[in-house]
């Protein structure tokens, strides 16, 4: 099951064709906004279930007949029998400058209203039992779970001063530092990127794609819009704003993975597919440890990992197939994170090598008696590099040096070939030399 790099590529043109199919479904947007009084909304709908996200937050299924009260721009993904639809409506909030919380629980909504209004200075007054030495453990665990929650948050780094009356009453006054100071120009980030979002969205998906077809068109129109930023040095191509889900829709689109992990998941959830965020360590090309983020999708019922960033980087490499739809064993190659706090990657069913998602210049097999149709189709599409799959390895037992001379056969001369077992498939990757 061990990854082996390779100096030629899969080209970029490996692109997943379903979403490019037109014709079946007249060019309509799939999100529309519905009226709402600001204050409150109650949900309705007669599909067959609906998953609810708040501000690009864990999509989960809701109920008709619930009424939404907290502030933030919902979607909500209703599942009819004409399709998918999603319906946006917004409640507003209001700016506090100062915030009394009862219970760790409400930190929460105090956090994330700062966070999303751009305030710089807030007072958190706490009226339950907590100490000096507590409150600055539970301030950074709840602002870390309110950024890994709501995915266009961003914050670079908050100071507190804490403060406590006669009567033993805890305050704390919190000030936000943004990646940038001027809070007009991080509103209209905010707004370019709901756009470009909804854009995606209304573009690439379709009301009959099943959650693994959806998944591969917004992945893949994430990563032909941005570029990873190679340095930290904003003198070069970084900047502050490359951590954030906003950074894939200014300027140069340059983002890093915390910003590729965000964008990705708000994009998921705003159509139903519920996606999370998981933050951990990576190992890099040097074999030292960095900090990383990706994120964990449910397709179908199961969970599956998705390193954006790290599928990007590897269209140089081994193309589509590394880091989508990836179970723990794989990416616990390379990747940690504390699994006790996500629920278990382990199917194999959309692992991507097995996943029914049609791509171009990649040809499965799944018996012995498509084979020779395989190697044809190979032969056919010799303009490129590409890849063919032998499905099934713990039923058929391929013999991937046999399969390779075939290729070979009709490969011209100016083609390698590789080989890599994974997730009970055979990958055999034909790469052109240059």
């Amino acid at each position: 099951m061990g990854k082996k790099q390779y100096v030629k590529g899969v080209l970029l043109s490996l692109l997943v064709s379903l979403w490019l199919c037109t014709g079946l479904y007249a060019q309509t947007n799939l999100m529309t906004s519905v009226p709402c009084d600001g204050k409150s909304y109650t949900i309705q709908f007669s599909g067959d279930k609906a998953l609810l996200s708040r501000d690009g937050s864990l999509a989960v299924p809701v109920v008709s007949g619930t009424k939404i009260t907290k502030p933030g721009t919902y979607y909500l993904s209703v599942y009819e029998a004409t399709g998918l639809r999603v319906e946006t409506f917004k409640i507003k909030s209001q700016t506090k400058s100062n915030w009394t919380i009862t219970k760790e629980s409400d930190l929460n909504e105090a956090i994330k209203s700062c966070l999303e209004n751009y305030q710089k200075s807030v007072t958190i007054n706490f009226k339950y039992q907590t100490s000096m030495d507590q409150v600055e453990t539970i301030l950074s665990k709840h602002i870390q779970k309110v950024t890994d929650t709501y995915p266009m948050l961003m914050i670079q780094n908050y100071y507190g001063k804490l403060s406590q009356d006669s009567k033993g009453n805890l305050s704390a006054q919190v000030n936000f530092k943004y990646p940038l100071q001027v809070t007009n120009t991080l509103k209209k980030y905010d707004t370019q990127a709901l756009s470009g979002m909804a854009n995606m969205v209304n573009t690439l998906v379709k009301p009959y794609m099943k959650d693994y077809e959806i998944e591969q068109a917004l992945l893949m129109g994430l990563m032909n819009q941005v570029t990873y930023s190679l340095h930290e040095d904003a003198s070069i191509n970084a900047t502050s704003m490359t951590h954030t889900l906003q950074g894939a829709f200014i300027g140069e689109k340059r983002i890093v993975c915390d910003g590729y992990a965000k964008t990705f998941m708000h994009l998921m959830n705003m159509v139903g597919v519920p996606t999370q965020l998981i933050t951990g360590n990576s190992t890099d090309s040097l074999g030292e440890s960095v900090g990383h983020a990706w994120n964990l999708i449910k397709i179908q019922g199961a969970y599956y990992h998705v390193d954006s960033t790290w599928a990007d980087q590897h269209f140089e490499t081994l193309g589509l197939y590394d880091y989508i739809n990836e179970q723990d064993t794989y990416m616990a190659q390379d990747h940690v994170w504390d699994k006790s706090q996500y629920p278990k990657a382990v199917t194999l069913t959309y692992t991507f090598p097995n996943s029914p998602v049609s791509v171009s210049q990649v040809t499965k097999v799944a018996s012995p008696n498509e084979l020779e149709a395989g190697i044809e189709k190979v032969k056919s599409q010799q303009k490129g590099n590409g890849t063919l799959i032998l499905q099934k390895q713990s039923q058929w037992h391929w013999d991937e040096e046999e399969v390779a001379e075939q290729l070979y056969e009709v490969l011209d001369e100016s083609y390698s070939c590789y080989s890599e077992e994974k997730y009970d498939c055979v990958m055999i990757y034909y790469l052109k030399e240059e």
